[in-house]
């Protein structure tokens, strides 16, 4: 992937500003969090953060999950993760659960985990800090989770039926299409063989000594990152942390290393059909597959320049499979592209596209989608789709900026875990913000499409996945027939997208609107709002609100919903919200409004229950004119 990302980069020489430094220059990192390494190896970051004020969030992120396991160990990843919340050494058995909930921290909500193939993640989330013995105790847990989980004998033979019952209940369906879909997708690679939960023999009969090895192998300091974030002081934080891990040894120079596992490329299509009895829905997915750019490269100029090249390719053809679902004759329900990595496999990327298919019609479907991915390949995107999903994304980017100081702790400490797990960047708001705009601004849809040919090959590395309902009437596709349709869809002629889009104002400014006069202006100043009622009836009830700087939410409502309505009427109106989602507004189609839409951030929409009908509409308060139109 190293040369291919070089290669990309080049095609964006041009762009201004982005060679005034050096692409590969690691990008800065935000000075409000602090970070640090302890003696130990371990990794942390900490940062003071007052939403919501009087809270803080505690996470622990195990570098290590599923794909470590030897062969006899499968699912002791996971069944170690459930063990941490039955006794360490500092709060045997059940007294962690018993005692974060005597302060508010439920347990499965404020107090969770989970496993996946090459991580492990616990949290400790929305604590109280206005007492400080609930800080420590956090942090104790956080201490424990690292080396100190008890494995008591007696409390694994108890969870033993737990872990089986989960496996049970999940053991359908869709558990075995993604099983198929994995064992695909990672053809050649350990990763074929593992599931994360395990299989009934070995969770029924693995030793308690392989859950102990497993723990004491790989749950180590240089594979672990504490992220805390929250109203708390940040140098007492550090202080403590150093202090209380310092009976955590380092790792000795002989100890384990963790190995990445590479996905051999293959020529040919890989393909699949999967049918089941229990499945209740048509689906094909493709992945065009790619070595993910290396993890030292994610946080420089050029990888976040990637980044935006894919955001803005998918936004663009998300749009296309959206015009497509919208038509009255659609050959799929819906679908779409999505861009990056799987969250299984480090060193794997993929542009992925998807459809849902009409019962019994998989082959349209997948014709359908075969089709825009050359489409996309043969013709590239339009100037005119580029420009809307630049105004889009800087749409997007400019809230961010503006609500910079209404983040709240866990999405501060996602871009931490996500920043030690994968290297992306974790920048001051407005240092991206700035960035944001230099590449938005400068980029070329010949870019766009330059990168996309070197991305997406016709067969290369391709992996496609069918899933189909397997009943009588149901025709399943063959492998040979997906195969076919491709090879005809490749030799045909496809013609470029279309984009007739004309901007038009959504209320034409020739009609005059004739508006209703106030006729009187109440206050109550207990709960801070103004109230008008006009001339016609109408009340208004107007409150400012700092919970955030930039959005607006308008409520009109209406006694009566479906109340109103004959019996015969009633499921006409229940479903009446639905259709106009689904629907354009005026003059416009739902596809023609999408594209008016461009780059405003404003919404509406109806809603009809037993008793009450509403418009619930918001956005930016600069598009306020624009959401007060769609109402």
């Amino acid at each position: 992937m190293r040369k291919l990302f070089i290669s990309l980069v080049a095609l964006f020489v041009g762009v201004a500003g982005l060679y005034a430094q050096n692409p590969m220059e690691q990008l800065p990192l935000d000075p409000e969090v602090r970070v640090g390494v302890l003696d130990n190896g371990m990794t942390y970051f900490i940062r003071h953060n007052e939403k919501p004020k009087g809270q803080a969030s505690f996470y622990i992120y195990h570098d290590v999950g599923a794909i470590q396991e030897e062969d006899d160990q499968q699912g002791l990843a996971h069944f170690l993760e459930h063990m941490a919340f039955n006794g360490t050494k500092n709060l045997p058995g059940k007294e962690m659960i018993q005692t974060l909930e005597n302060i508010g921290v439920q347990f499965g909500y404020n107090l969770n985990a989970f496993t996946s193939w090459d991580c492990t993640e616990y949290m400790i989330k929305d604590c109280p800090t206005v007492d400080e013995k609930n800080v420590d105790l956090a942090l104790q847990i956080l201490h424990d989770w690292s080396q100190f989980i008890e494995l008591d004998p007696k409390e694994i033979d108890e969870e033993r039926g737990v872990i089986m019952e989960e496996l049970r209940t999940r053991d359908g369906a869709n558990l075995r299409a993604q099983n198929d879909m994995l064992r695909n997708l990672f053809k050649g690679t350990l990763y074929e063989h593992r599931n994360l939960i395990g299989y009934l023999d070995g969770l029924k009969s693995f030793d308690q000594q392989a859950l102990v090895s497993f723990y004491k192998k790989w749950y180590r300091p240089e594979y672990q990152a504490i992220v805390i974030v929250g109203d708390i002081d940040v140098d007492s934080i550090e202080q403590k942390l150093k202090t209380l891990m310092a009976d955590i040894p380092a790792s000795p120079a002989d100890a384990a290393q963790k190995v990445l596992h590479t996905v051999p490329a293959t020529e040919t299509p890989i393909i699949s059909v999967f049918a089941d009895p229990e499945l209740t829905q048509s689906s094909v997915m493709m992945f065009a597959r790619r070595e993910a750019t290396p993890k030292e490269l994610k946080n420089t100029v050029a990888a976040y320049f990637q980044d935006v090249v894919f955001n803005l390719a998918t936004m663009m053809m998300n749009n296309r499979f959206e015009e497509i679902s919208n038509k009255p004759d659609a050959p799929f329900l819906g679908g779409g592209m999505s861009e990056g990595s799987f969250g299984i496999c480090p060193t794997l990327e993929s542009t992925m596209f998807s459809v849902t298919a009409h019962e019994g019609r998989i082959p349209e479907a997948f014709r359908a989608m075969f089709v825009e991915m050359e489409r996309m390949r043969q013709h590239g995107f339009t100037a005119g789709e580029l420009e809307r999903a630049q105004k889009e994304l800087l749409m997007y980017a400019e809230r961010q900026y503006t609500n910079r100081n209404d983040v709240r702790n866990d999405d501060y400490a996602q871009r931490y875990l996500d920043h030690y797990a994968q290297g992306t960047s974790m920048m001051d708001a407005e240092t991206e913000w700035q960035l944001d705009q230099m590449i938005l601004n400068s980029l070329t849809v010949d870019q766009v499409n330059q990168a996309y040919l070197q991305m997406v090959k016709p067969n290369e590395n391709l992996v496609i996945i069918v899933n189909s309902p397997e009943k009588e009437g149901v025709v399943v596709p063959t492998a040979e027939e997906l195969k076919a349709i491709m090879a005809e869809v490749a030799a045909s002629e496809i013609a470029p997208y279309e984009d007739d889009m004309v901007y038009e104002p959504l209320i034409d400014p020739a009609v005059e609107l004739a508006g209703s006069a106030v006729v009187n202006t109440t206050t109550n100043d207990s709960l801070e709002f103004t109230e008008w009622t006009l001339a016609n009836g109408i009340k208004v009830i107007v409150r400012p609100s700092t919970l955030k700087a930039d959005e607006v939410q308008i409520v009109a409502s209406s006694k009566g919903g479906c109340s109103l309505l004959s019996d015969e009427e009633y499921y006409q109106g229940a479903f009446l919200g639905t259709v106009m989602g689904q629907s354009g507004i005026g003059k416009f189609s739902a596809n023609e409004l999408n594209k008016q839409l461009s780059g405003k951030s404003a919404y509406a929409g109806v809603g009809v229950d037993s008793y009450e009908h509403a418009v619930n509409a918001g956005g930016s308060p600069k598009d306020i004119e624009t959401i007060l139109q769609l109402m």
